[in-house]
């Protein structure tokens, strides 16, 4: 197999670009995941960020793409964006709409709010990948705004790479529910049974702190 280095990470987004606490401060969730990527990508890999955003007022989450492939002039990456509804933001409708923007060999399901602080994960993808099975690595969660300790998030699943073919040929989809929880269990439960599931830590992935009614 020419097995190629490309991946298309999706990604939900509704105002998770930038977050301001009720003390001011100002969380840059997504900013800081798409920059902590960039930071780690070697130059034969092919990366594109596949974005459905759901009115984001935050930030213009087109202008931020733009400005950073201004600001990593050395590092190639692509990016496409699909515009829905506010009022019509599932977690699960949202990668469901991430993914029909796909075109790689590799779709990484990433939260708007993780970090990579390795290459760990994104190696491990292609490790994996390579042997038709789905990644769902367990990541860390800081435990509050300095990002300085933080815990082993076992439980977590709603972060996983599948090669793209294989998640059609599943005929799986995010379910589309109101509210959050449950729909990575679904997921995670649908590959197991399969035996193509695939969990390990590498403490470099993370989740970073923000309030938790946000």
């Amino acid at each position: 197999m020419n097995f190629k280095k490309n991946i298309c990470w999706c990604i939900g987004l509704l105002n998770r670009t930038r977050l301001k606490t009720s003390t001011g401060e100002v969380l840059r969730l997504f900013e800081n995941n798409i920059r902590s990527l960039l930071e780690l990508k070697h130059d034969d890999e092919d990366w594109c960020f596949c974005i459905a955003d759901y009115e984001s007022t935050d930030v213009n989450v087109e202008e931020f793409l733009k400005n950073l492939q201004r600001e990593y002039k050395h590092v190639n990456f692509r990016y496409k964006i699909s515009t829905h509804s506010q009022n019509t933001f599932t977690r699960g409708g949202a990668r469901n709409n991430a993914f029909k923007l796909t075109d790689s060999e590799i779709v990484f399901f990433l939260d708007a709010d993780m970090l990579f602080t390795s290459r760990d994960v994104i190696d491990n993808i292609y490790k994996h990948t390579s042997r038709k099975k789905v990644y769902f690595p367990i990541c860390s969660s800081y435990k509050d705004i300095t990002h300085k300790t933080y815990w082993k998030r076992e439980t977590g699943t709603g972060n996983f790479a599948i090669l793209r073919s294989m998640f059609i040929e599943s005929k799986n989809t995010w379910w589309e529910k109101t509210g959050w929880g449950q729909e990575d269990g679904r997921m995670f439960d649908s590959f197991n049974r399969q035996h193509v599931a695939v969990r390990d830590y590498t403490e470099t992935f993370f989740h970073q702190w923000h309030p938790a009614s946000n």
